[in-house]
């Protein structure tokens, strides 16, 4: 594989668990436009979230993974960050990885919240 053959994008993984251990996993692909290092964006998220995996994806204005029963005593709020691999897939999210790699760094500064409130995604980064 060429240089320029290398892929240009980026696959976010992450999955939800509830308390009962049923589990939920989906993704997202954004651009690397910028050229980041995988492993420095994926360092970087985990610095970010808590405990090195946990994040509140209304937050950082991912999809929520909650089953669809409904809230119950054994949900919570927290995601989990499993990794970044590079892809050649299409892009599904408009952020580029830096700025999505931003929105982690800065909502964890201001502190994750582990409630249920939907928050608006693209305040994170303005704060």
């Amino acid at each position: 594989m060429t240089a320029s053959d290398e892929p240009t994008h980026v696959r976010l993984v992450y999955l939800y668990r509830d308390g009962d251990n049923y589990k939920r996993l989906s993704d997202v692909v954004v651009d690397n436009e910028d050229g980041l290092s995988v492993t420095e964006a994926g360092s970087r998220l985990r610095v970010a979230c808590e405990s090195g995996q946990w994040f509140n994806a209304a937050q950082v204005g991912l999809a929520e993974l909650l089953f669809e029963d409904g809230v119950d005593d054994s949900d919570h709020s927290w995601h989990e960050f499993v990794s970044l691999v590079p892809t050649a897939d299409a892009v599904s999210e408009t952020r580029s990885l830096t700025r999505l790699v931003c929105e982690f760094e800065r909502t964890s500064r201001s502190g994750w919240r582990i409630d249920f409130d939907r928050l608006d995604p693209d305040a994170a980064c303005d704060r």
